[in-house]
């Protein structure tokens, strides 16, 4: 994606929000808790790229791809090769149906990280979404065998 591109979503998200006068926290208590702990704690270390992509992923799990988008941004470019922010970046492509980014990313989540299960099962989505139900069964039989005890959405995605 362009960084203009990119830009400019943040923008219009942005304005968006101050139009409304309401961020993604209002309606969710659980947000508002989190937040009120990662945000003091990124003011007093705002170089540590864990923080935002923990906060990332809070976003991201309330479908505030945009906030989410950002705070991945931020965590990459303090630490591009985090551990967990591709798989995170990846499964946020997913959620957006952007299926080759994610499927990109979460590939290379994995050449960072080849024991990252997460991954392997986030890429089962994206394989699938493409056409490549062959790549993505053999990803879930990899997942089923890495996992001790493997919840049974696994095994009902594989049928």
């Amino acid at each position: 994606m362009s960084s203009f591109l990119l830009t400019s979503r943040l923008a219009r998200a942005t304005i968006t929000a101050w139009v409304l006068g309401a961020g993604v926290a209002c309606g969710h208590p659980e947000i508002e808790a989190a937040l009120s702990r990662l945000n003091p704690a990124i003011a007093a270390d705002p170089s540590n790229p864990g923080l935002y992509l923990a906060r990332g992923e809070l976003y991201a799990k309330h479908a505030d791809w945009i906030q989410a988008e950002a705070n991945y941004l931020r965590a990459g470019e303090l630490a591009p090769r985090h551990p967990g922010l591709a798989r995170a970046r990846g499964a946020l492509a997913l959620s957006t149906q952007d299926f080759r980014a994610a499927l990109e990313l979460l590939n290379e989540a994995l050449a960072l990280d080849p024991t990252d299960t997460d991954a392997v099962i986030l890429r089962v989505g994206a394989r699938v979404a493409l056409g490549d139900r062959a790549g993505g069964l053999a990803d879930l039989e990899t997942a089923l065998q890495r996992l001790r005890q493997p919840g049974p959405e696994l095994f009902l995605t594989r049928a």
